[in-house]
Formats: C-alpha cells, sequence, structure tokens
C-alpha cells in the first residue's frame, strides 16, 4: 500500500513493543521509566520513556517525535 501525504505524516511519538525480553529489574514493572531507543542501527538513540501495559507488551513515549517508525525492528 503506498500512502501520499505531507513529511509531517511520518511523525510519530510512540509505539507500542510486544513479545520482548525483559531483563530489568522488576521494580520497573509499573509505572514509566526513561530510557535511550535506537531507532535504526546506525542512528544515535533518542531519550523516551517506557511504559509497561496490563497486557504484557509496552509503550516507547520518545521526547521527540521521528520519522519513520517502522515495525520489524531487532
Amino acid at each position: 500500500r503506498v500512502v501520499v501525504g505531507p513529511q509531517e505524516a511520518l511523525l510519530r511519538r510512540e509505539f507500542t513493543i510486544r513479545d520482548f525480553n525483559w531483563l530489568a529489574d522488576a521494580a520497573y514493572l509499573g509505572g514509566e521509566f526513561p530510557l535511550a531507543v535506537k531507532m535504526r542501527s546506525m542512528h544515535a538513540p533518542v531519550a523516551a520513556r517506557l511504559r509497561r501495559n496490563e497486557d504484557g507488551d509496552a509503550t516507547v513515549l520518545l521526547d521527540e517525535a521521528f520519522a519513520g517508525i517502522a515495525p520489524g525492528q531487532a
């Protein structure tokens, strides 16, 4: 599917992750905590917060909008 629109339509401030391995301290199971996220392997990390969801997934909340977030990144 091809979608045509302005460059701003690519910007996102949050995304959901699922099926991940949780290696952090159990204290982080609730609330939000700060982290750095690499959106692409060659990009510098960006500031964000992680919020665990009740369904076991998590939402990443970026401090600044990022263009071109794509599924399937490791």
